[in-house]
C-alpha cells in the first residue's frame, strides 16, 4: 500500500521577479502583497504521513507528491470513485460501512506507525474519529478548508479548522502589529477550475457508485445534483436581469441604509455543527422579527429609515430558494418595503452603504470587517470576539451596531494569515505546494 518515492517538482517562489519567470502566467499586476503565511515547508517532517479525503480535485495528489519530496512515506485512503478519479498513486480503497471505520482507521494508525494525518473539513462523518483516535495516539492532525480571507488563500490548521480552531482562544487586543511582507500569488482561474473539477467528481461518483456500496456523501451526490446545477446557471441569467434595478437603488443610497445579511450553504457544516438553528429559515425568521421590533419600536428619537438585505449564497442557488418564505413573513411582520432578497450582488461595492452585518457563523464576516462593516455573528464562530464582533443582544445592534477597531483588526488579520493560512488554491492546476 506504500507510494514509492518519486521526485516531485516544489518550486518556492520568492519574490514577484522570480515568480513572473516561473510562472509566465502571473505578472507583476497579479502578485499584491500581504502578511506572512503559511508554508508547507515549515511543517514538521514526518516518516508516515496519511492522507484521508481532500477537496474536489487533484490537491491531494499534489500534497502526496510533496510528501514523498521530503522523504515520507504516504498512505492514502479512498472512500469514492471521485477520490479514485483524482488520486492516481496507490491508495486503500475503503468500501466498508462508516460504523465499521473508526476500528479500521485506529488499526491503520497504529499498523502504519502513522506520524500525520491530513483531511479536508474535520466535520465530514468519516472524519470526525480521526481526532479523537489522534489525540489518544499522539498523532498530528492537520485539516484544509477554504480561506478564511479570500480569494487565494485556503486554510491549513493543526487539529481544527472554523470553531475548533486554536484561534477561538486568541485575544485580539494582545496582537502585536506585523511587519514583514510576503508577495501574495493570485490564482485567477480557480473558480472555472473548481466547477470544472467538481463536474467530474459528481460525474465519477453517480456512474460507478455501485464500486463503494456502502459510501454516504456528506452532501448530496446524485443526478439531481445536475437538475440544481442547471437550475442555478438558468437563475444566474435571470437575476442578473431582474434584479438589476435594486443593485442601482442600493449603490445609489446614503451611507448606513442598510443591514447586510449574508446567507451560507443551507447543508454546510458551520450551521450543522456549529450553530443551534435547524435551518435557515429558523435564522431568517429571528433576524426579521427583531428588525419589525426595532422599527415599530424605535425609541431613539429619529425616523428609522433603515432596511435590510439578505443575501443569497451563490453556491446555493440552484438547490434552495427563500422568496416565498421572505415575502410572507415581511408582509406578516409589516416590513415588506425594507426588506430585500438578492441573490447576486458585487458586495465589496455595497459595503459603503452597509451599517452592519449580521451573520451565523460565516467568515464572509472577516470581509465585512476588513470593509469597515460591523458584525454580530448568531452561532459558535472562531472570530466573535470583543474588538472585532458586536458581544451584545441582536435587538441592541439594529440601534447601534458599534465601530470597527481597523487597528485590532489589521492585526488579527495578519495574525490569521500567519497562522492558518497557505497562500494558494485548492483547486488551481497552476497552485505548486512549497
Amino acid at each position: 500500500m506504500w507510494l514509492t518515492p518519486d521526485k516531485c517538482s516544489i518550486t518556492a517562489i520568492q519574490n514577484p521577479e522570480v515568480a513572473s519567470e516561473l510562472r509566465p502566467d502571473l505578472t507583476k499586476e497579479t502578485i499584491g502583497h500581504s502578511a506572512n503565511s503559511v508554508t508547507f515547508d515549515t511543517l514538521p517532517k514526518y516518516k508516515r504521513v496519511l492522507l484521508l479525503q481532500g477537496p474536489v480535485g487533484g490537491f491531494f495528489q499534489k500534497l502526496s507528491d510533496h510528501w514523498i519530496g521530503r522523504g515520507s512515506q504516504v498512505i492514502k485512503v479512498n472512500f469514492n470513485p471521485g477520490d479514485d478519479f483524482f488520486y492516481k498513486g496507490n491508495a486503500i480503497q475503503y468500501r466498508q460501512s462508516l460504523h465499521q471505520w473508526p476500528e479500521f482507521l485506529k488499526n491503520l494508525l497504529t499498523k502504519h506507525e502513522i506520524d500525520a494525518v491530513f483531511l479536508f473539513g474535520d466535520c465530514r462523518p468519516i472524519h470526525k474519529p480521526a481526532k479523537a483516535l489522534c489525540d489518544s495516539l499522539l498523532i498530528d492532525l492537520w485539516c484544509f478548508e477554504e480561506g478564511y480571507f479570500r480569494p487565494n488563500y485556503f486554510t491549513l490548521e493543526k487539529s481544527g479548522v472554523n470553531y475548533y480552531s486554536s484561534l477561538t482562544h486568541t485575544n485580539p487586543a494582545s496582537l502585536l502589529p506585523a511587519e514583514s511582507k510576503h508577495p501574495l500569488i493570485n490564482y485567477p482561474k480557480r473558480f472555472s477550475q473548481m466547477l470544472w473539477a467538481g463536474f467530474w467528481y459528481w460525474f465519477t461518483n453517480v456512474t460507478q457508485n455501485s464500486k463503494y456500496p456502502y459510501y454516504t456523501h456528506h452532501r448530496e451526490l446524485n443526478f439531481q445534483k445536475a437538475v440544481w446545477w442547471t437550475r442555478s446557471f438558468l437563475r444566474l441569467l435571470k437575476y442578473k436581469v431582474t434584479e438589476r434595478h435594486l443593485r442601482t437603488l442600493i449603490k445609489s443610497s446614503e451611507p448606513n441604509s442598510y443591514f447586510l445579511v449574508p446567507l451560507q450553504v443551507h447543508d454546510d457544516s458551520q450551521i450543522t455543527e456549529h450553530s443551534d438553528y435547524e435551518s435557515f429559515e429558523e435564522f431568517i425568521e429571528e433576524v426579521l422579527i427583531s428588525f419589525a421590533t426595532y422599527i415599530k419600536h424605535n425609541d431613539l428619537g429619529t425616523e428609522v429609515k433603515d432596511k435590510i438585505i439578505i443575501k443569497h449564497h451563490p453556491m446555493n442557488r440552484g438547490h434552495v430558494h427563500y422568496g416565498s418564505f421572505i415575502q410572507s413573513l415581511s408582509v406578516e411582520l409589516g416590513i415588506s418595503d425594507r426588506v430585500l432578497y438578492l441573490h447576486d450582488l458585487a458586495l465589496p461595492e455595497i459595503f459603503p452603504h452597509c451599517k452592519g452585518c449580521i451573520t451565523v457563523n460565516s467568515t464572509f464576516g472577516l470581509q465585512s470587517l476588513l470593509h469597515n462593516t460591523p458584525v454580530i455573528t448568531l452561532g459558535r464562530c472562531f472570530f466573535d470576539k470583543p474588538e472585532l464582533t458586536f458581544q451584545g443582544q441582536l435587538d441592541d445592534f439594529w440601534k447601534d451596531p458599534g465601530t470597527v477597531n481597523q487597528e485590532i483588526f489589521n492585526n488579527y488579520k495578519a495574525h490569521v494569515i500567519a497562522t492558518t493560512q497557505v497562500n494558494g488554491c485548492l483547486y488551481s492546476k497552476e497552485y505548486e505546494i512549497t
